[in-house]
């Protein structure tokens, strides 16, 4: 088993901190390269009616893997590097076999 740590990415040098929102995946779960894994809530340092602003930012997988772990809760709020869930790499589907389900996808296995 490789694991790997998923991390709450930098959103801009003016974002330390973001809130959680929500889970895009379920423990158990294939998560792809660039596929979203979860949602946070940026600062935009705005105001509506004297309440701040936020945008919601789905933050990509930087690596294919199994989601084993999850660290995070809804409207927790999290820092740039904390360690969001654990990826399991070696659970990850081969290139051959990302290749073989596309080639039979669109009927290019043949």
């Amino acid at each position: 088993m490789a694991l790997v740590e998923v991390h709450m990415p930098s959103l801009g040098e003016q974002t330390k901190e973001v809130v959680f929102l929500s889970w895009m995946k379920k423990i158990g779960e294939q998560v792809q390269i660039d596929e979203p894994v979860f949602k946070v809530e940026m600062a935009t340092g705005k105001t509506i009616l004297n309440q701040p602003m936020g945008v919601e930012v789905e933050i990509l997988s930087q690596d294919d893997g199994v989601l084993v772990e999850t660290h995070f809760k809804k409207k927790q709020r999290i820092s740039v590097g904390d360690t969001a869930g654990i990826l399991d790499t070696e659970a990850a589907p081969t290139v051959k076999q990302k290749k073989s389900w596309f080639a039979k996808m669109f009927g290019l296995d043949g």
